[in-house]
């Protein structure tokens, strides 16, 4: 009996570690739906990498789309704390995090009645503008 629960207990870690791998490099498209005020905005992640040792995010091709046309996209982010090894004394927080970015890109565009049309995928505003204090 103790050599089969040792030989499952051996199996399961291994298919935990093997899950745990996946999450954190899936090499897969990564596809999220939103929806908003102004219609379905799609996020879309070609691949994406989280490196623990390190401190590391890697994502390349992220984009959002509406209605078919590209709204934001950057080819390539590399985003890293720079003392993650001290993430024991809580360092890693309150660390700088560089963040790199390539090929960043940013439809803007205004709607006839001159506000920015990425404007109505946010929920309104509830409080009124207050004024200037200078």
């Amino acid at each position: 009996m103790v050599i089969p629960i040792g030989w499952l207990s051996l199996q399961s870690i291994g298919y935990l570690r093997r899950v745990g791998d996946e999450l954190l490099d899936p090499n897969v498209p990564v596809v999220q739906d939103f929806k908003t005020p102004g219609g379905v905005i799609a996020l879309r992640i070609d691949r994406y990498r989280i490196t623990p040792e390190s401190g590391r995010v890697e994502i390349w091709n992220a984009s959002a789309t509406a209605a078919g046309k590209r709204l934001a996209g950057v080819r390539n982010v590399q985003v890293s704390v720079s003392n993650w090894r001290d993430s024991a004394n809580l360092t890693a927080f309150t660390s700088p995090v560089d963040v790199r970015a390539d090929g960043v890109f940013a439809r803007i565009e205004r709607d006839p009645d001159g506000k920015l049309a990425l404007q109505r995928y946010f929920p309104p505003g509830e409080s009124k503008p207050g004024q200037v204090p200078f």
